[in-house]
């Protein structure tokens, strides 16, 4: 019961990444559903999403015994800027989202789990800024040998009881 109780934990924080996604292009949609530009934008949103769904879906279905990581080379800023376009970050009104993405060596990882990890990151800054106002600042660098990815908000932050009770457990 422990590994179904992690599958499904890890299967609603997805869910609940793709229905953010949802939310945010429909947030957006009002001012903006007259014009042809955000309806086509729209419909490319929503069939990601979908497809992304299942996705999700088709691994569960044929879910390994183990966790496979297919590393292949990326550039960092190119998953960076992948995930801001999807997530639409840069179009939700009164967000100022600011990239400073410097020239960085290509990595060996998945991509697919890194998009994850990046798409968590940027909808968890969206959510925590009041009202859906506020700044997002997205960073690559090297630092110590290291490629480093930073997101910084001005959001609400967490509570030292957060922290301490909650930050690491999922769900």
């Amino acid at each position: 019961t422990e590994s179904f109780h992690k599958i499904s934990s890890f299967l609603v924080h997805d869910m609940k990444n793709l229905v953010s996604s949802i939310s945010l292009v429909l947030q957006n949609a009002e001012g903006n559903i007259e014009k042809p530009e955000f309806q086509k934008d729209l419909l490319t949103t929503l069939l990601n999403t979908v497809e992304k769904m299942k996705d999700l879906i088709e691994k569960l279905s044929t879910l390994p015994k183990e966790l496979e990581i297919k590393k292949i080379s990326v550039d960092i800023n190119q998953l960076i800027t992948e995930v801001l376009d999807s997530t639409k970050a840069g179009t939700i009104k009164g967000l100022e989202l600011s990239t400073d993405l410097n020239d960085l060596p290509q990595i060996q990882v998945d991509s697919e789990y890194v998009k994850k990890v990046l798409i968590n990151l940027t909808l968890n800054a969206i959510q925590s800024l009041p009202g859906g106002k506020g700044r997002i600042e997205v960073s690559s660098y090297t630092k110590d040998g290291y490629v480093n990815v930073g997101f910084l908000d001005n959001g609400m932050g967490m509570t030292e009881e957060f922290i301490r009770n909650q930050l690491f457990k999922p769900f």
